[in-house]
């Protein structure tokens, strides 16, 4: 049962970022998209996160461990739709995941087997 709830709530949240993001630039849109929407969208998300969301703030592994600790495992179901909402809309806007970007981490992943050395060969 947990199982299929965790994996709707994954296709939900997939399917919101991506039908959002696709409304927000869509094929053949205005180049200034490009510019507006992620701080535009960043500001709205920063101020519902400041406003109605504060406990939606950070990436969600501190905050659950403190859940675990201070507030007897409970985390309010304002604050699960919340991070799942403001994290969607985040995504679909364009700003960047993490410290440095989904491209950076990819990229660290695969500087070790720069050079082509023989430990990065697949194995036969």
């Amino acid at each position: 049962m947990i199982g299929a709830l965790t994996g709707f709530a994954v296709a939900a949240f997939i399917v919101l970022t991506e039908r959002f993001g696709m409304r927000l630039y869509p094929v053949g849109g205005a180049p200034w998209r490009r510019l507006l929407f992620p701080v535009a969208g960043s500001l709205i998300i920063g101020y519902l996160l400041y406003r109605y969301f504060p406990n939606a703030r950070g990436s969600g592994v501190p905050q659950t461990k403190a859940a675990l600790y201070a507030r007897e495992g409970r985390i309010t179901l304002r604050t699960v739709l919340g991070k799942f909402f403001c994290t969607s809309v985040t995504l679909a806007s364009g700003i960047r995941w993490g410290a440095k970007g989904l491209r950076s981490r990819s990229e660290r992943a695969s500087v070790p087997c720069l050079g082509a050395s023989s430990d990065c060969a697949p194995s036969k």
